[in-house]
Protein backbone atom coordinates (compact mmCIF):
# COMPACT_ATOMS: atom_id res chain seq x y z
CA UNK A 1 0.00 0.00 0.00
CA UNK A 2 1.15 3.02 -1.05
CA UNK A 3 1.32 6.20 1.64
CA UNK A 4 -1.81 8.66 1.67
CA UNK A 5 -2.12 11.95 0.21
CA UNK A 6 -0.96 14.41 2.53
CA UNK A 7 -4.17 17.08 1.81
CA UNK A 8 -5.70 14.97 3.96
CA UNK A 9 -8.19 13.02 1.27
CA UNK A 10 -7.79 9.48 2.29
CA UNK A 11 -6.36 8.39 -1.17
CA UNK A 12 -3.09 6.38 -2.13
CA UNK A 13 -0.75 8.43 -4.01
CA UNK A 14 0.41 6.93 -7.52
CA UNK A 15 4.11 7.63 -7.60
CA UNK A 16 6.33 6.96 -4.48
CA UNK A 17 8.23 10.27 -3.91
CA UNK A 18 5.13 12.31 -4.43
CA UNK A 19 3.71 13.96 -1.39
CA UNK A 20 -0.24 15.21 -3.14
CA UNK A 21 -1.95 13.54 -6.08
CA UNK A 22 -2.66 16.04 -8.83
CA UNK A 23 -3.87 19.25 -7.92
CA UNK A 24 -4.67 18.06 -4.54
CA UNK A 25 -2.09 20.74 -3.35
CA UNK A 26 -3.78 23.65 -4.84
CA UNK A 27 -6.77 22.20 -3.34
CA UNK A 28 -5.38 22.20 0.51
CA UNK A 29 -4.10 26.05 0.35
CA UNK A 30 -7.40 27.01 -0.98
CA UNK A 31 -8.90 25.20 1.97
CA UNK A 32 -6.52 26.59 4.31
CA UNK A 33 -7.46 30.27 2.79
CA UNK A 34 -11.00 29.97 4.09
CA UNK A 35 -10.17 28.82 7.08
CA UNK A 36 -10.41 32.28 8.80
CA UNK A 37 -14.26 32.66 7.19
CA UNK A 38 -15.08 29.27 8.28
CA UNK A 39 -16.39 29.82 11.68
CA UNK A 40 -18.01 33.11 10.21
CA UNK A 41 -21.39 33.40 11.78
CA UNK A 42 -20.96 30.12 13.90
CA UNK A 43 -22.37 31.01 17.47
CA UNK A 44 -21.02 29.25 20.51
CA UNK A 45 -22.52 28.18 23.76
CA UNK A 46 -22.08 29.34 27.06
CA UNK A 47 -20.22 26.10 27.83
CA UNK A 48 -18.01 26.15 24.96
CA UNK A 49 -17.03 29.81 25.49
CA UNK A 50 -16.31 28.56 28.74
CA UNK A 51 -14.49 26.25 28.07
CA UNK A 52 -11.83 28.00 25.60
CA UNK A 53 -11.72 30.88 28.29
CA UNK A 54 -10.14 28.13 31.03
CA UNK A 55 -8.09 26.62 27.89
CA UNK A 56 -6.35 29.98 27.32
CA UNK A 57 -6.29 31.33 31.33
CA UNK A 58 -2.68 31.67 32.20
CA UNK A 59 -1.28 31.52 28.99
CA UNK A 60 1.55 33.86 28.03
CA UNK A 61 1.33 35.00 24.44
CA UNK A 62 4.62 35.89 22.66
CA UNK A 63 4.80 39.42 22.02
CA UNK A 64 3.79 40.35 18.15
CA UNK A 65 6.36 41.79 15.80
CA UNK A 66 5.22 45.20 14.82
CA UNK A 67 3.87 44.09 11.13
CA UNK A 68 1.52 41.42 13.03
CA UNK A 69 0.14 44.70 14.69
CA UNK A 70 0.01 46.77 12.03
CA UNK A 71 -2.21 43.72 10.48
CA UNK A 72 -4.56 44.04 13.23
CA UNK A 73 -4.79 47.05 13.65
CA UNK A 74 -5.59 47.38 9.63
CA UNK A 75 -8.15 44.38 10.02
CA UNK A 76 -10.34 46.21 12.17
CA UNK A 77 -10.44 49.54 10.52
CA UNK A 78 -14.08 50.13 9.40
CA UNK A 79 -15.47 47.89 11.56
CA UNK A 80 -18.67 49.46 13.10
CA UNK A 81 -19.67 47.58 16.61
CA UNK A 82 -23.83 47.51 17.30
CA UNK A 83 -25.26 49.32 20.03
CA UNK A 84 -25.63 45.30 21.75
CA UNK A 85 -21.49 45.03 21.31
CA UNK A 86 -20.91 48.85 22.61
CA UNK A 87 -23.22 48.53 25.79
CA UNK A 88 -21.45 45.20 26.53
CA UNK A 89 -17.95 46.59 26.34
CA UNK A 90 -19.22 49.21 28.87
CA UNK A 91 -20.58 47.08 30.74
CA UNK A 92 -17.24 45.51 30.89
CA UNK A 93 -15.37 48.09 31.82
CA UNK A 94 -16.84 49.41 34.66
CA UNK A 95 -15.22 50.00 37.79
CA UNK A 96 -12.00 49.27 36.09
CA UNK A 97 -10.16 52.06 37.60
CA UNK A 98 -7.76 50.55 40.20
CA UNK A 99 -10.24 46.81 39.58
CA UNK A 100 -7.46 44.72 41.49
CA UNK A 101 -4.76 45.94 39.59
CA UNK A 102 -1.86 44.46 41.10
CA UNK A 103 1.46 47.94 41.91
CA UNK A 104 3.31 46.39 39.01
CA UNK A 105 0.07 46.55 36.45
CA UNK A 106 -0.26 50.32 37.69
CA UNK A 107 3.42 51.34 37.08
CA UNK A 108 3.27 49.46 33.47
CA UNK A 109 0.30 51.62 32.86
CA UNK A 110 1.64 54.55 34.16
CA UNK A 111 5.17 54.38 31.95
CA UNK A 112 2.81 53.50 28.97
CA UNK A 113 0.60 56.99 29.16
CA UNK A 114 4.04 59.37 30.08
CA UNK A 115 4.67 61.71 27.45
CA UNK A 116 1.54 60.80 25.34
CA UNK A 117 0.09 63.40 23.50
CA UNK A 118 -2.81 63.21 21.55
CA UNK A 119 -3.56 64.96 18.64
CA UNK A 120 -5.41 68.33 17.05
CA UNK A 121 -8.23 66.11 15.65
CA UNK A 122 -8.14 63.62 19.14
CA UNK A 123 -8.73 66.72 21.59
CA UNK A 124 -10.94 68.52 19.33
CA UNK A 125 -13.25 65.61 19.42
CA UNK A 126 -12.99 64.92 23.44
CA UNK A 127 -13.94 68.43 23.27
CA UNK A 128 -17.24 67.44 21.51
CA UNK A 129 -18.03 64.35 23.22
CA UNK A 130 -17.69 66.50 26.54
CA UNK A 131 -20.11 69.15 25.04
CA UNK A 132 -23.62 69.55 26.17
CA UNK A 133 -23.02 66.75 29.00
CA UNK A 134 -24.89 67.97 31.98
CA UNK A 135 -23.26 66.88 35.41
CA UNK A 136 -24.81 66.12 38.49
CA UNK A 137 -24.48 68.79 41.57
CA UNK A 138 -22.95 65.19 43.25
CA UNK A 139 -20.15 65.42 40.59
CA UNK A 140 -19.17 69.36 40.51
CA UNK A 141 -18.78 68.71 44.30
CA UNK A 142 -16.58 65.72 43.78
CA UNK A 143 -14.55 67.95 41.02
CA UNK A 144 -14.33 71.09 43.54
CA UNK A 145 -12.82 68.73 46.36
CA UNK A 146 -10.41 67.03 44.26
CA UNK A 147 -9.53 70.38 42.26
CA UNK A 148 -8.79 71.29 46.20
CA UNK A 149 -7.15 68.32 47.57
CA UNK A 150 -4.38 68.47 44.77
CA UNK A 151 -3.92 72.36 45.32
CA UNK A 152 -2.88 71.69 48.72
CA UNK A 153 -0.70 68.67 47.96
CA UNK A 154 1.22 70.12 45.07
CA UNK A 155 1.07 74.05 46.04
CA UNK A 156 0.88 73.82 49.79
CA UNK A 157 2.47 70.66 51.13
CA UNK A 158 -0.73 69.28 52.20
CA UNK A 159 -0.93 72.37 54.30
CA UNK A 160 -4.77 73.95 55.01
CA UNK A 161 -4.84 76.80 52.79
CA UNK A 162 -8.03 79.09 51.86
CA UNK A 163 -9.14 80.88 48.87
CA UNK A 164 -7.88 84.20 47.72
CA UNK A 165 -9.22 87.32 49.29
CA UNK A 166 -10.67 89.90 46.62
CA UNK A 167 -8.84 93.05 46.90
CA UNK A 168 -11.89 95.09 48.83
CA UNK A 169 -13.51 91.95 49.71
CA UNK A 170 -12.29 93.12 53.65
CA UNK A 171 -12.85 97.22 53.19
CA UNK A 172 -16.62 96.16 52.04
CA UNK A 173 -17.54 93.26 54.58
CA UNK A 174 -15.56 94.73 58.04
CA UNK A 175 -18.01 97.47 58.08
CA UNK A 176 -21.06 95.57 56.92
CA UNK A 177 -20.38 93.26 60.15
CA UNK A 178 -20.19 96.39 62.09
CA UNK A 179 -23.80 97.94 61.21
CA UNK A 180 -25.86 94.83 60.80
CA UNK A 181 -24.51 93.53 64.20
CA UNK A 182 -24.36 89.92 62.35
CA UNK A 183 -21.25 87.78 62.25
CA UNK A 184 -20.22 86.95 59.02
CA UNK A 185 -18.09 83.83 58.17
CA UNK A 186 -15.36 84.40 55.64
CA UNK A 187 -14.50 82.03 53.29
CA UNK A 188 -15.42 78.83 55.96
CA UNK A 189 -13.71 75.39 55.48
CA UNK A 190 -16.97 73.74 56.79
CA UNK A 191 -19.23 75.67 54.66
CA UNK A 192 -17.13 74.47 51.74
CA UNK A 193 -17.48 71.14 53.02
CA UNK A 194 -21.18 71.03 52.61
CA UNK A 195 -21.36 72.78 49.14
CA UNK A 196 -17.94 72.63 47.58
CA UNK A 197 -17.86 76.26 46.92
CA UNK A 198 -15.99 79.16 49.11
CA UNK A 199 -19.10 81.68 49.30
CA UNK A 200 -17.09 85.47 50.24
CA UNK A 201 -19.60 85.62 53.49
CA UNK A 202 -22.36 83.49 55.32
CA UNK A 203 -24.59 84.96 58.51
CA UNK A 204 -25.56 81.66 60.03
CA UNK A 205 -28.76 82.77 61.49
CA UNK A 206 -30.43 83.51 58.57
CA UNK A 207 -28.92 80.60 56.55
CA UNK A 208 -27.76 83.58 53.95
CA UNK A 209 -24.92 83.73 51.66
CA UNK A 210 -23.23 87.20 50.62
CA UNK A 211 -20.59 87.53 47.96
CA UNK A 212 -18.55 90.83 46.63
CA UNK A 213 -19.07 90.98 42.90
CA UNK A 214 -16.18 92.58 41.23
CA UNK A 215 -16.87 93.71 37.52
CA UNK A 216 -15.31 90.64 36.17
CA UNK A 217 -18.33 89.30 37.78
CA UNK A 218 -20.86 90.01 35.06
CA UNK A 219 -21.51 89.96 31.38
CA UNK A 220 -21.46 93.40 29.24
CA UNK A 221 -25.54 93.07 29.27
CA UNK A 222 -25.25 93.12 32.90
CA UNK A 223 -26.14 89.88 33.78
CA UNK A 224 -23.71 87.61 35.90
CA UNK A 225 -21.10 85.02 33.88
CA UNK A 226 -22.29 81.53 33.28
CA UNK A 227 -19.75 80.07 35.80
CA UNK A 228 -21.17 82.86 38.87
CA UNK A 229 -24.83 81.81 37.55
CA UNK A 230 -23.68 77.76 37.71
CA UNK A 231 -21.60 78.59 41.34
CA UNK A 232 -24.89 80.45 42.52
CA UNK A 233 -26.95 76.75 41.75
CA UNK A 234 -24.22 74.94 43.31
CA UNK A 235 -24.37 76.59 46.56
CA UNK A 236 -28.37 77.32 47.15
CA UNK A 237 -28.65 73.40 45.96
CA UNK A 238 -25.94 71.87 49.10
CA UNK A 239 -27.27 75.06 51.26
CA UNK A 240 -31.05 75.80 50.70
CA UNK A 241 -29.86 79.13 51.17
CA UNK A 242 -30.34 82.49 49.17
CA UNK A 243 -27.50 84.21 48.17
CA UNK A 244 -26.92 88.33 48.86
CA UNK A 245 -24.95 90.18 46.01
CA UNK A 246 -23.12 93.17 46.99
CA UNK A 247 -21.59 95.17 43.55
CA UNK A 248 -18.41 96.16 44.36
CA UNK A 249 -18.22 99.74 42.85
CA UNK A 250 -21.89 100.32 43.96
CA UNK A 251 -20.59 100.15 47.76
CA UNK A 252 -17.70 101.81 47.13
CA UNK A 253 -19.48 104.79 45.83
CA UNK A 254 -22.12 104.92 48.80
CA UNK A 255 -21.26 102.67 51.40
CA UNK A 256 -24.74 103.91 53.21
CA UNK A 257 -26.86 103.08 50.46
CA UNK A 258 -25.54 99.56 50.18
CA UNK A 259 -25.74 98.80 53.83
CA UNK A 260 -28.95 100.03 54.32
CA UNK A 261 -30.43 97.93 51.11
CA UNK A 262 -28.70 94.69 53.69
CA UNK A 263 -30.75 96.02 56.51
CA UNK A 264 -33.81 96.08 54.58
CA UNK A 265 -33.26 92.42 53.52
CA UNK A 266 -32.91 91.31 56.40
CA UNK A 267 -35.92 92.91 58.09
CA UNK A 268 -38.13 91.01 55.34
CA UNK A 269 -36.19 88.25 56.70
CA UNK A 270 -37.52 88.48 59.65
CA UNK A 271 -41.05 89.14 58.65
CA UNK A 272 -40.95 85.75 56.85
CA UNK A 273 -39.51 84.29 59.55
CA UNK A 274 -42.84 85.49 61.71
Amino acid sequence: MNKLCECGCGKEIIRKRDKFLYGHKKRLIENIQKLPHKNKSRLLSEETKRKISNSNKGKIHPPFSLDVLLKMSESHKGIKLTDKHKLKISESHKGMSGKNHSDQTKQKLSICFKGRKHSIDTRIKMSKNQQGKVLSEEHKKKISFGCIKYIGKTKFDGQLFFPRTGNNEKIILDPVQERIGLNILRNDRNIHYKCGKWPDGYIEKYNLCIDVLENYHFKVSGELIDNDQDRELTIAYWLGCMIYYIPEQEFLKDPEKEIQRLKDFIILLEQGRN
